[in-house]
């Protein structure tokens, strides 16, 4: 613990007026309650023989050793379909006493090092937060954000038959989360490189025609672009389809 300046000031009397030597008394001290750095405020009653006063105040901080916290995770990102484990590495210095706060709603944690399985049931980010406190009562914090993100889940056929039944009719991506339907785009060509279909609405497929009339059975090319819900990047996928009749 260290005292700046020291608590014992001496007391200098800069005029003099043959009334002696003052008394010094102390009066009263005033404190942040503790917090760290304690800020102090004394103050000392000056009186001469002549009763002649002045008050006197001197403020000092009181340097108790703040601890320093941080922590890392064994895993920080994951999607609704994994199980959200995670483990926590304490490297904090100087503190006693720890409060892990995993920002899900659940129990606290005083745990040196604690494993949490955080809820993935909806996309969500937990801001986890580390308190550290020293033998003197000071605190520090730390905190880290743990992602649950919606995975993307697609499915593209190989093969469709557009031959006027009721199944299997188009081709199409099926989407069942993860991506913005707002930007989307499909395109379909032939093995030329000459562009036959192509869709901005990924509930609209190809149904096997050019220009209205039917393209032979064989093989064709498809890519499609999309963004995820969850980031501004934009996906590229790209494959063939083989068109059966």
């Amino acid at each position: 613990m260290d005292i700046l300046p020291p608590s014992n000031p001496a007391v200098v009397v800069d005029a003099a007026d043959n009334c002696g030597i003052p008394l010094v008394q102390f009066v009263s001290d005033i404190s942040n309650n503790g917090f760290c750095p304690e800020i102090v405020i004394r103050t000392y009653s000056v009186t001469d023989d002549c009763g002649n006063s002045i008050n006197v105040t001197q403020q000092f901080i009181i340097g108790d050793p703040i601890p320093n916290v941080s922590f890392t995770a064994s895993e920080t990102n994951f999607s609704n379909l994994d199980e959200a484990e995670v483990e926590f590495y304490n490297h904090s210095t100087g503190a006693v006493d720890y409060i892990w706060n995993f920002g899900d709603g659940s129990a606290y944690s005083n745990l040196f090092e604690p494993t949490h399985v955080f809820p993935n049931d909806e996309t969500a980010g937990y801001v986890v937060e580390l308190i550290g406190i020293s033998e003197f009562g000071c605190m520090d914090t730390f905190n880290m954000i743990i992602s649950i993100k919606e995975e993307l889940v697609v499915y593209i056929p190989n093969t469709f038959t557009p031959d006027n039944n009721e199944y299997n009719q188009t081709f199409r991506p099926i989407f069942t989360s993860g991506f913005d339907p707002m930007n989307f785009h499909m395109y379909v060509y032939n093995r030329w490189g000459e562009l036959l279909f192509e869709s901005y609405d990924a509930s609209v497929g190809w149904d096997g025609t050019y220009h209205g009339e039917l393209v032979q059975a064989g093989t064709y090319v498809w890519t499609i672009w999309f963004k995820r819900e969850d980031s501004s990047d934009k996906e590229v996928m790209s494959g063939h389809i083989s068109l059966m009749r």
